[in-house]
């Protein structure tokens, strides 16, 4: 499966017709650089080494006749959706045009235009560094290093580094470390998430490696950015990160293409680390994307008893653990075959913050005694300290487990045991 990337926002006309054609254009370009053929380009190797080589750059098509960066001001409204359009503008600049290009758009106040025209910016940058370093490569970062003044540096690495890490994340550690002091850890986090597409789209190792370089600043970090190479290992992931280590959307993906590859290489992490049973919910929901809730709720149940029994209720915790919809939740609930997994399950979404989900699983129990006991066990996190009504939280809290017994219409002595529950910490 692959994961769609956004369509950026490259030429809104705001800035480009405004801004950029008043303090932008370089002296230098005029009619006499029209026609200009595509630049170079130099291949992944070749930029890691700072050389260009010889091979044309893609040929796109133009019907303006110029090449340079007026005729890419004329056009910026229609490229306003066209993102190859602007690429292949930029791709027939000269690269001290590009660099001039880049100066500017570096020292352009980003806090004095409107959002949308701020991203227009960000985005024009990004493509003008981005051909730069096709180009030159590391010789891009040589150029910007012994900038003076510096003042610009900051932006001008930013995106230089942003290709480098996508392309080659070991060099680019290597830069960003040496940078990392000046510029603070937020600004050195930021280069994982192209490392981690880069990496996504050669295979598993390239994850693992960018594992390995970042450590820390993956954390919270999705790892299925980007797009998977078609031969990516999932098994080759799993087994070589580090244990405990976050993938349940790459779970996911796999179960998608290959579910009972996915599941047997969930079965071998619970077997040698004691953990893994999380990701049951994981294989579910990639599952069901394609085939469906109730196909997927009768697969994902049968797997719960080749799990060890202490970790049962932790795979079951993990199938609630996103928002899912009514029908879905029914499928599991109806699936389990022991009232206590339903039970477990069922609570999980019994809470003031999932409302909107918590009346329906209820009712798919199949007793009053059972929704009772669903409702005693999603009482324990509100069972710490004593609610007080004239909290607004508790109040909230203790209105809401009220009006689901009365809409469960709970006999009084039902009605008793969960209050019992709710009342005493």
């Amino acid at each position: 499966m692959r994961s769609s990337v956004p369509t950026l926002l490259l030429a809104a006309a705001g800035f480009l017709t405004g801004y950029a054609a008043i303090r932008i254009l370089p002296p230098e370009v005029d009619a006499k650089s029209a026609e200009r053929p595509p630049h170079e380009s130099t291949t992944r190797r070749d930029r890691q080494n700072g050389e260009a080589t010889s091979g044309a750059a893609k040929n796109h098509d133009s019907t303006s006749g110029k090449h340079d960066f007026a005729s890419l001001l004329r056009k910026s409204r229609t490229l306003h959706a066209k993102f190859s359009g602007l690429l292949a503008e930029l791709e027939r600049m000269d690269t001290d045009v590009l660099k001039n290009l880049a100066l500017e758009l570096a020292g352009f106040d980003m806090e004095s235009v409107p959002p949308k025209e701020r991203q227009a910016t960000y985005s024009v940058r990004s493509a003008t560094l981005a051909e730069i370093y096709r180009r030159e490569g590391l010789k891009a970062l040589d150029w910007i290093s012994e900038m003076e003044p510096t003042e610009k540096r900051n932006a001008l690495l930013s995106g230089i580094l942003s290709c480098l890490a996508k392309d080659t994340p070991e060099i680019a550690k290597t830069w960003i470390d040496r940078y990392r002091n000046k510029y603070g850890n937020e600004w050195s986090s930021q280069f994982v998430h192209q490392a981690i597409i880069g990496a996504n789209s050669r295979g598993a190792d390239d994850v693992i490696l960018v594992q390995k370089l970042f450590g820390d600043d993956l954390r919270g970090v999705a790892i299925t950015q980007g797009t998977y190479a078609e031969d990516f290992d999932f098994h080759r992931l799993l087994t070589g990160m580090p244990p405990g280590f976050p993938l349940h959307e790459s779970l996911e993906y796999w179960a998608a293409r290959d579910k009972d590859a996915a599941w047997k290489g969930v079965r071998e992490i619970i077997a040698s680390q004691g953990q893994g049973a999380g990701y049951l919910g994981s294989l579910f929901r990639g599952m069901s994307k394609l085939e469906g809730g109730e196909p997927a709720a009768k697969w994902t149940v049968e797997k719960l008893d080749q799990i060890p029994s202490e970790l049962r209720e932790r795979a079951i915790q993990s199938l609630t653990m996103s928002k899912l919809p009514m029908e879905t939740i029914t499928s599991l609930s109806t699936a389990f075959t022991r009232d206590e997994d339903r039970v477990f399950f069922v609570s999980g979404f019994v809470s003031p913050f999932r409302a909107d989900m918590a009346m329906g699983a209820l009712e798919s129990l199949s007793s009053e005694e059972q929704r009772v006991q669903a409702l005693i066990r999603s009482v324990t996190p509100y069972r710490r300290a004593v609610l007080d009504p004239a909290n607004p939280k508790d109040k909230a809290t203790l209105d809401f487990f009220g009006s689901t017994m009365d809409r469960l219409n709970l006999s009084p002595s039902s009605r008793a045991q969960v209050e019992a529950a709710l009342h005493n910490p």
